[in-house]
C-alpha cells in the first residue's frame, strides 16, 4: 500500500510538471511594405483575436514597414488601430510582448521610426529589455512552456557603417552575456537569400558585411541563440515559384549545436495578384516541446488561405530539454505539487 501511495504521488508530480510543457505560438510578420493598410491590419487583428486560443506568446516584425521611412503615415498605419478594432501594433502592448527591427527602407527616415517604434514607446512595459541607439535594435523577453525566452531585434546592418555594425554587434553580445542560458532568437532584416548562406565562406569577410557579422560575431559563439529570423530578400520575383521569398537552413555553431535560420518575405505578393496567390502572409511557429518540434505554417488572415508547399509549411525537430535543460517549476508551482502529493498520500493512508 505504501508503494502504491508513493507511486500515485510521483505520478501526480510528473503529470503536473509535464503539463508545463505547453504548446505555444510565435507570430512572425515579414516585410509589410507592399501589404500596408487592410492586409497588415488583418494580420494584427488575427493575432490579437487568437492570442488566447492559439496561445500566441510573442510577435516579431522583420523590418520594412513601407518603401520610405520618411513617410510617417507608414508607421502610424502600423501602430494605430482602426476605430473599433484592435488591428494596430500598439493594441498588443498588454496582450503579449512584440518587437520590430529597422529595415533598410525604414531607416530612410529614421526619426519617424524612432518616434513610433523606438524605445520611448516600450520603456516601462515589463517585457521590454532595452534598446540600442535609440531603438533600431532592441531586446525583449517572453514566457512560454515554463521557460523564459529572449528575442534580440537587430536592425539592418547592411545600412550601417563598419563601425556602427561593430558597435551594434558588441551591444548584442553584451545583452547575451547579461542574460546567460536563456533560449534566444535573433530577428533581423537582411541575413540570407532563397539560396541560403554559406557561413564557412563568410568567416573571411569583414565585419561591415551584415550577414557575416551577425553569424560570425554574434550567433556562432553563443550557443543559447538557437534561431535567426529574417526578411528583406526577394530575389525570386516569380511568386508562382514555391520558394519565392522563403528559405530554411540549419547551420551548426561553434558548440556543434543547430541554429535554425528562416527567411520569409512575401512583399512580391501584391494586390493585383491577390485573387490567384493571396496577399498579406505571415509565419506562425508553433512550439511543441513535448513532441520536440516547431511546426511552421504560412497564413494570410486577409486572404484566409494557407501556403502548403514544403517551403511554407514544415516541421523542425528541436529537443529543448537536451539543449536548455528540463523545465523546472516555479516555487509556487512546486508548493502546489507538494500539497497535491501530500493529499494523495493522506488519501491512500485513509
Amino acid at each position: 500500500m505504501r508503494f502504491k501511495a508513493f507511486s500515485s504521488a510521483v505520478l501526480f508530480f510528473c503529470l503536473a510538471v509535464g503539463a508545463s510543457a505547453e504548446t505555444f505560438t510565435i507570430a512572425v510578420l515579414p516585410d509589410s511594405q507592399n501589404c500596408q493598410g487592410s492586409p497588415f491590419h488583418a494580420q494584427v487583428q488575427w493575432i490579437y483575436d487568437h492570442a488566447t486560443t492559439n496561445n500566441i506568446v510573442f510577435t516579431t516584425h522583420e523590418g520594412d514597414f513601407g518603401s520610405s521611412g520618411a513617410d510617417a503615415s507608414i508607421f502610424t498605419n502600423a501602430v494605430y488601430s482602426t476605430p473599433g478594432k484592435n488591428d494596430g501594433l500598439y493594441a498588443l502592448d498588454n496582450i503579449m510582448p512584440w518587437a520590430t527591427v529597422g529595415g533598410n527602407h525604414d531607416m530612410y527616415g529614421s526619426a519617424n521610426y524612432w518616434t513610433y517604434l523606438g524605445s520611448s514607446h516600450f520603456t516601462g512595459l515589463p517585457w521590454y529589455g532595452g534598446a540600442y541607439a535609440p531603438g533600431f535594435s532592441s531586446y525583449q523577453f517572453f514566457q512560454a512552456g515554463g521557460r523564459k525566452f529572449m528575442n534580440i531585434s537587430l536592425t539592418n546592418l547592411g545600412s550601417l557603417s563598419a563601425q556602427a555594425v561593430a558597435d551594434t554587434l558588441a551591444w548584442a553580445r553584451g545583452v547575451v552575456a547579461a542574460n546567460p542560458g536563456i533560449p534566444t532568437i535573433v530577428t533581423t532584416h537582411g541575413y540570407m537569400t532563397e539560396a541560403g548562406v554559406d557561413h564557412a565562406d563568410e568567416e573571411s569577410r569583414g565585419v561591415a558585411d551584415s550577414t557575416g557579422g551577425i553569424w560570425r560575431d554574434l550567433v556562432d559563439g553563443n550557443s543559447q541563440i538557437f534561431m535567426v529570423l529574417c526578411g528583406h530578400v526577394h530575389t525570386i520575383k516569380d511568386i508562382s515559384q514555391p520558394n519565392a521569398g522563403e528559405r530554411t537552413q540549419i547551420s551548426t555553431n561553434d558548440a556543434g549545436l543547430p541554429v535554425y535560420e528562416l527567411l520569409a518575405n512575401y512583399q512580391d505578393y501584391t494586390a493585383s495578384q491577390a485573387g490567384t496567390y493571396g496577399i498579406g502572409y505571415m509565419r506562425l511557429m508553433t512550439f511543441d516541446e513535448a513532441a520536440g518540434q516547431i511546426q511552421v505554417s504560412t497564413y494570410s488572415p486577409y486572404s484566409e488561405r494557407y501556403q502548403t508547399d514544403p517551403y511554407s509549411q514544415f516541421t523542425l525537430n528541436v529537443d529543448f530539454n537536451d539543449r536548455f535543460g528540463a523545465v523546472i517549476p516555479e516555487p509556487a508551482t512546486m508548493a502546489l505539487l507538494g500539497l497535491g502529493a501530500l493529499a494523495m498520500l493522506r488519501r491512500r493512508r485513509n
